[in-house]
């Protein structure tokens, strides 16, 4: 059943108004997209296919620290090549089970499996090359009957979003200026009135290329918006064509079909700030200074010249080789001499960069200059250089990654593509299957933990020397176990607990059949003894 227009006009006005709160923002947005991002300065005014982006540029320094940050981020937080997340669920009886571990990875891998064949790697970058410079990077996750999902990244002055009092983001909306044939294509004819069929039918026979503002509103279920399908649909994607204010389409999610992810964000704010924002002061600077040094190099090397009026016979020849003629007893051409030294600048300009290196963490994330340093070294530099990104980390997992990754298992879920649940998870399913990252940022965090056992060790070595009973301490199975969860090391090498009681089982057996024989041996000895004392 169509929604109301009153409900779609309800919806509308809950759009512009999202869009009047954010207005103070898009002025900042614009001076990203001039100054560090070029290709997405279209804020205010349509983009045209082709144009110029970088005229008004005189220092990309922004632009090539903000890509190196988010390829860094891309490397570091998500690599197709490598696990960078797992499953588990926080019960020790649980996640210290050999079966069910072997069932976290699997469904781990099936998940990984499926996000690689999807678009998430190829958006995801864009994600993160927005992030580090607008602050806010919407993604948009939505079911597809061929790769069972897939995502698009928008740029944040295309969409508005509204926040909970707890500063989570639940509602985003969206203006997509579609073709109406385009939104055919995608959602049929049925939504239209007698007005629109009309309408797209002049276009079909005239040609003409119009678009039209179909509004996403992507928002907590009302029973205003109709019934929904299950109560565990919490959410409702609502497409509404702006000008008729009908309803084009309606789809139900269990969990929020879009990641909102804020690169740094104020309590009382909404949208997020970034390295590129705080910065652009340096960048403004840095820019203007570069033009000076630009124009100054330019007077040095080709000065303005000074002549007597009409001392040339012919006009001035500006360039190599050229044949000036001077009429007789005319003054010699002479430059006109400015005194600039551009190279001071250039100074400045060094001192400007360092800044935005420090602004865009380039320092933490390329190799330390080192002449001599032995592999364990460099590689606990550059632990130490990812934990600096810790805060950075627990922002973008659990605005980013976690609700990505809650999307992808409940349609994978859906869909029936996980192997039968184990007897110990199904024990526990109702505590909820939880998510762990482990990207090389994380395991940097993580590798925290594995230090401070050594170092215990290290510590207790004398005493363990001296007292080798005190290791009857140590559990050297969970150690063992837990290292590998936190490193992200598979579980498949290890034998399932059934196993490892056959291997003890055979073991002790055998130990006991040795120490059967031994007895037997000898006793028979000691009768040998007794028979050979007898005939003495």
């Amino acid at each position: 059943m169509p929604l109301e227009k009153t409900v779609c006009s309800k919806l509308l006005k809950r759009y512009e108004a999202r869009l009047s709160e954010r207005a103070n923002w898009t002025s900042l947005w614009q001076d990203v997209g001039d100054y560090g991002v070029p290709n997405k300065n279209n804020i205010f005014q349509s983009m045209v296919g082709g144009e110029k982006k970088t005229i008004e540029l005189f220092d990309d320094s922004a632009t090539t620290y903000n890509r190196e940050l988010a390829n860094a981020l891309y490397t570091l937080m998500f690599n197709p090549v490598v696990d960078w997340f797992e499953l588990m669920m926080g019960v020790p009886e649980v996640d210290n089970d050999i079966d069910s571990q072997k069932w976290f990875q699997s469904s781990r891998n099936k998940m990984t499996r499926r996000i690689n064949e999807s678009n998430f790697p190829t958006e995801i970058h864009s994600i993160f090359e927005d992030l580090p410079s607008f602050g806010t990077a919407p993604l948009f996750m939505l079911k597809d009957k061929e790769k069972l999902f897939r995502f698009i990244a928008n740029q944040i002055y295309e969409c508005a979003i509204e926040e909970d009092g707890y500063g989570k983001v639940v509602a985003i909306f969206k203006c997509l200026k579609w073709e109406l044939q385009q939104i055919v294509d995608e959602f049929g004819e049925k939504w239209m009135d007698e007005d629109m069929k009309e309408e797209y039918k002049t276009c079909r026979e005239s040609g003409k290329v119009k678009k039209y503002d179909l509004i996403q509103c992507i928002v907590p279920w009302r029973e205003e918006y109709g019934p929904r399908p299950s109560d565990t649909m919490k959410y409702v994607s609502i497409f509404i064509l702006q000008k008729k204010k009908i309803e084009v389409a309606t789809e139900f999610f269990s969990s929020f079909p879009a990641a909102v992810p804020r690169f740094v964000k104020l309590s009382d704010e909404a949208y997020g700030r970034s390295p590129m924002i705080d910065k652009m002061p340096t960048i403004k600077t840095a820019n203007s200074m570069m033009k000076v040094i630009l124009q100054g190099g330019q007077l040095t090397i080709a000065p303005p010249l000074q002549m007597e009026d009409n001392s040339l016979v012919r006009p001035l020849k500006w360039k190599p080789f050229g044949a000036n003629y001077r009429r007789p007893g005319s003054a010699e051409i002479k430059p006109i001499g400015t005194g600039g030294n551009p190279g001071i600048g250039l100074e400045i300009i060094e001192y400007l960069h360092n800044s935005l290196k420090d602004g865009f963490f380039i320092n933490q994330i390329r190799l330390p200059q080192i002449d001599r340093a032995t592999a364990q070294e460099m590689s606990y530099r550059k632990e130490e250089q990812y934990r600096s990104f810790g805060a950075i980390l627990g922002r973008l997992n659990n605005e980013l990654l976690l609700p990505v990754l809650r999307f992808v298992f409940q349609e994978m879920w859906e869909a029936g593509e996980f192997d039968p649940l184990p007897d110990m998870i199904k024990k526990y399913i109702q505590k909820g299957i939880n998510i762990k990252y482990i990207s090389m940022i994380a395991r940097a965090q993580v590798a925290l933990k594995a230090e401070a056992l050594n170092r215990a060790l290290q510590a207790s070595a004398t005493v363990i020397q001296a007292q080798p009973q005190v290791l009857d301490l140590l559990d050297g199975e969970t150690v063992l176990k837990t290292n590998m969860a936190d490193f992200g090391a598979d579980f498949r090498f290890l034998n399932s607990d059934k196993k490892v009681q056959e291997i003890r089982k055979g073991r002790a057996d055998a130990a006991a059949q040795e120490q059967e024989q031994e007895a037997a041996l000898k006793e028979s000895e000691v009768l040998k003894n007794q028979a050979s004392v007898a005939q003495g």
